[in-house]
């Protein structure tokens, strides 16, 4: 319990953190070294970006630290933040496909909880439904994702993960290697 205490204190830590560049200091940035999100996205296809993070939700390294922070009662759309923003960070995809992907990102981390049997958390319990990011945060400056999606409607994960991830996508995410599984030694 006190390690999902941390880990969330660590998040909003983070996420509300005023130790961030100032507006328009980008443009005094050397033009020669941009930083990797003001260079044009690795992928810019929904599809290619869905495949992208399905290869990083069941890599080796990063599957069981994911499904140990939803077991932990971690909330789904809080890491599906998450990941989403490291990826623009990283230059891996630009704003617009960020919202395009939240909702199969979301529906990827739905599912892996469902292969592994335990119910997850969707949202952080307690907060206010009905609540504007003025009144949560008192700022417009901060992005809130899960107000975005609730905004345009598509806060609520209550379709089946099928209905919305691709059959190719589901079929991999099935042959996704299981935490009880013996370890596979690799041919070298």
């Amino acid at each position: 319990m006190a390690e999902k205490d941390e880990g969330l204190a660590l998040y909003d830590k983070n996420r509300f953190s005023f130790d961030r560049p100032i507006p328009g200091q980008s443009l005094t940035n050397d033009p020669e070294t941009p930083m990797s999100f003001e260079k044009p996205p690795e992928f810019t296809n929904v599809d290619d970006a869905v495949e992208y993070f399905f290869a990083t939700i069941v890599d080796e390294d990063t599957y069981p630290r994911i499904l140990s922070l939803l077991r932990g009662s971690f909330p789904i759309m809080d890491l599906t933040e998450i990941l989403l923003y490291n990826a623009f960070v990283e230059g891996k995809i630009n704003p617009d496909l960020l919202l395009l992907l939240a909702e199969p990102v979301a529906y990827m981390l739905l599912y892996i909880t469902d292969m592994a049997m335990f119910d997850p958390v969707i949202t952080r319990p307690g907060e206010d439904e009905d609540a504007t990011l003025d009144d949560k945060y008192g700022s417009r400056d901060e992005f809130n994702l899960e107000a975005t999606m609730k905004k345009a409607g598509k806060a609520t994960l209550d379709k089946e993960p099928s209905e919305i991830l691709s059959p190719d996508i589901i079929d991999k995410l099935q042959q996704a290697p299981s935490l009880l599984a013996a370890p596979q030694e690799t041919a070298q």
